[in-house]
């Protein structure tokens, strides 16, 4: 999927930014969670990717709290920055990891997965949703977008486009085991 070196790579530059990404992305990342909050509500949440916690804000303020939000990022700084995080009623917990790790990370089990502007239409993304299903419960769904000129839904269906570079899809009817 990715080599170690991207992945660092990737961690320095969200450390750099983090004491400005909400200013920077803050809006155009709410904007992309829009129709999700009948998914999240009540649930066990992993958000792959999560950033400042922008979505954990944006559940709170559509009154879809969340009962567990677990918060999973490569960037330490971009964790530090979780304001919501802090402050939130629900059960939270921060990791330092990267994505492809999550699978292996984790033995509970989630209702609902994001993965919000993290993917790019050049990974795996089918392996990588194949190995998060493994920590999805009965009836949970994955919620990701691709980045990427050609970007479309490798597992599960297209719910929205988000501009010509990005695409929402949702992993939902999967076969438990």
């Amino acid at each position: 999927m990715r080599k170690t070196r991207d992945s660092f790579e990737v961690m320095e530059y969200y450390d750099t930014i983090a004491p400005s990404y909400n200013e920077l992305y803050g809006d155009e990342q709410l904007s992309k969670y829009r129709g999700i909050e009948d998914i999240c509500k009540g649930a066990k949440i992993l958000d792959i990717g999560c950033g400042t916690g922008l979505l954990l804000k944006y559940l709170r303020v559509v009154g879809a709290d969340p009962r567990l939000y677990v918060c999973l990022d490569i960037s330490r700084e971009m964790l530090e920055r979780c304001d919501e995080c802090k402050e939130s009623g629900a059960v939270v917990e921060r990791v330092a990891s990267d994505m492809e790790l999550a699978s292996s990370l984790f033995i509970e089990k989630f209702e609902c997965i994001t993965l919000f502007t993290v993917l790019l239409a050049t990974y795996d993304i089918r392996n990588l949703l194949e190995e998060l299903i493994r920590i999805l419960s009965p009836g949970g769904r994955i919620v990701y977008t691709i980045l990427g000129s050609a970007a479309s839904c490798p597992l599960g269906h297209e719910v929205r486009r988000l501009g010509r570079m990005e695409v929402l899809c949702i992993v939902d009817n999967v076969p438990q085991t």
